[in-house]
């Protein structure tokens, strides 16, 4: 039996076309509506992140301030330590 000898009803056809193409709608919108589901969730971590980098701004620079106030404490005692006479020895001079 080859293929020219089967004959298939164009109205079989047709059905088994329409539901296909039905299937492929159906399963289109069920991808379109995950790919909506995701867009949202990203948008949701992307805007959990903004704050986040924020946080951690703020953060930093808190702790940048800090560090430089004792920078600044530490090269005054220095200052203070040298104009006191800390680095003369006696009897070298």
């Amino acid at each position: 039996m080859e293929m020219e000898d089967i004959q298939i009803k164009p109205e079989l056809l047709l059905a088994d076309m329409l539901s296909r193409v039905g299937r492929l709608e159906t399963t289109q919108e069920l991808v379109l509506d995950k790919t909506h589901e995701f867009d949202k969730e990203l948008t949701g971590f992307k805007r959990d992140l903004q704050y986040i980098r924020q946080g951690l701004d703020k953060t930093s620079g808190g702790i940048n301030k800090v560090l430089w106030g004792m920078a600044g404490i530490v090269g005054l005692y220095i200052m203070g330590f040298i104009l006191n006479g800390g680095l003369i020895v006696p009897g070298v001079n």
